[in-house]
């Protein structure tokens, strides 16, 4: 773990010390300290699985240069170069961090990990301030401290699943698998796609009679072929009727509104994304709802947009 201020850089080594960590812990819930991290999301799990809260007053580097014309997933090593000029050598990502002792160069890399992003936020909030766009920000950061991302992570992992079911049957059964798949890894401590594969869900979740399927037959999880048999299949095919958009319209209305967005991302220099994502725009076209554009967005909510949403 590396924690840097204006002065200092620390390592604190939670692996080889038997440390309190209740410090960090008053350190993240501090409103007066801002936390800045880059792609935080694996470290909000972490913070999230050992206290049980999320850090207050956080600034994401990555979230941060969105508004500035940078693609969602923007590297360290890539803002750090162009806002400081400075050249990060990242090239340990495979190594196994485990290990001990450290060597000198995985600590130089630590550190070089935290030591720049004080500096990095003062240059993006200039960017941003000039720009007038630091509220384009804030609902970025509400997202990844919903603390449902965290309690509830089951029920949602299916959107993940690059699949547009055809019935209800099917979409109630593509959530209830990957929930049922997710709670027997996190169990496990294993990749849900080692119970079973994205592909061979979706298929299930297409077999008219899934509890007889050779798919589930052929898995080896005992636990997993015996919570999908326990699912009430009278419900379920209660609901085999079709979605009320098809698969091809879905689509069709998908890629229409995400050029809408393309082309409005592109006149203002952001990312698409900062805009509404994939999951947001399956999600109000699905449900006939203007869900994510309020504040800075509802100045670029077109009729074009409307169109595609509620027709």
């Amino acid at each position: 773990m590396q924690i840097a201020n204006n002065n200092n850089v620390c390592l604190i080594d939670p692996i080889k010390y038997n440390l309190d960590l209740n410090y960090i812990k008053r350190l993240l819930l501090n409103k007066k300290i801002k936390k800045i991290l880059h792609s935080s999301s694996q470290d909000l799990r972490i913070f999230f699985n050992l206290f049980k809260i999320l850090p207050i007053n956080i600034f994401d580097t990555q979230i941060g240069v969105l508004p500035l014309g940078y693609n969602n997933s923007v590297s360290l090593k890539q803002i750090c170069l162009n806002f400081l000029g400075i050249n990060l050598e990242k090239d340990m990502g495979s190594i196994d961090w485990r290990k001990r002792p450290l060597s000198d160069l995985q600590i130089k890399y630590a550190i070089n990990d935290v030591k720049y992003l004080k500096l990095l936020y003062d240059r993006i909030k200039e960017k941003l301030i000039h720009k007038k766009r630091t509220s384009w920000i804030i609902i970025p950061h509400k997202k990844i401290l919903n603390v449902e991302n965290f309690i509830n992570k089951e029920k949602f992992v299916w959107k993940k699943i690059k699949f547009l079911p055809k019935t209800k049957k099917e979409f109630l059964l593509i959530k209830k698998f990957s929930y049922i798949r997710e709670k027997i890894a996190k169990k496990k401590n294993i990749p849900p796609k080692k119970i079973i594969s994205n592909s061979l869900l979706i298929k299930l979740s297409k077999t008219f009679d899934f509890k007889k399927s050779k798919i589930l037959k052929n898995i080896a999880c005992e636990r997993f072929k015996d919570m999908v048999k326990k699912i009430n299949s009278d419900k379920v095919n209660f609901n085999n009727n079709d979605l009320e958009i098809s698969y091809s319209s879905l689509n069709k209305k998908v890629r229409n509104l995400q050029f809408i967005l393309q082309q409005k991302a592109i006149k203002l220099n952001i990312h698409p994304s900062l805009i509404a994502n994939k999951s947001e725009i399956k999600e109000m076209i699905l449900e006939k709802k203007i869900k994510h554009f309020s504040g800075w967005k509802k100045k670029i909510l077109s009729q074009s947009m409307k169109n595609v949403i509620f027709k």
